[in-house]
């Protein structure tokens, strides 16, 4: 049973990750890519390590299957749609096609020539819990989230799992 319930305003999530040279299919210009895991990372705005639970029904995958792949997450520079998504071995997953326009296309080069390498995704925080304290840290597991859209970025603070980061997205009702 969980400790006394609060509820707090959430925000948007961010996680980086990498895409493999081996992912790729030029002729269907596509990239497989995992947006999500269940690390551990600090979230500033909850002032707690944040992980992402990827146990059956605890992801909404609706909004990614056709939704959006963003370069820098600017909604106003979409390059390509989200496909074939799934939960495997507690990793998102998906395949990522990429639009025949110019801006398409030169993202998608940028990805085969490994110029562009990083992934980021975008989620809400539908429900979260604590799963513990230690040392005065915190730390909350979303027992429902729902990623809203993947990106290809430029710059991921930390290469090999990714890092929360201030954005100026709209504010979530969530039960902590």
């Amino acid at each position: 049973m969980h400790a006394k319930l609060q509820t707090i305003l959430t925000r948007t999530v961010r996680r980086e990750f990498s895409i493999t040279r081996e992912a790729l299919d030029d002729v269907a210009r596509t990239a497989q890519l995992s947006f999500s895991s269940e690390a551990a990372l600090w979230d500033p705005y909850l002032e707690a390590n944040v992980i992402l639970d990827h146990s059956p029904g605890a992801c909404d995958l609706s909004r990614m299957e056709g939704g959006p792949i963003l370069v820098q997450h600017n909604r106003n520079d979409q390059v390509g749609v989200g496909e074939q998504t799934a939960i495997k071995d507690r990793r998102g997953v998906l395949v990522a096609r990429f639009s025949k326009s110019p801006r398409g296309e030169e993202i998608f080069t940028d990805v085969k020539d490994s110029i562009r390498r990083q992934v980021s995704v975008d989620a809400i925080l539908n429900k979260i819990v604590l799963e513990k304290t230690d040392n005065g840290v915190r730390t909350v597991r979303a027992i429902s989230w729902t990623p809203v859209e993947v990106s290809i970025v430029s710059v991921a603070l930390d290469n090999s799992v990714g890092i929360a980061r201030d954005d100026s997205s709209p504010t979530h009702s969530t039960i902590f």
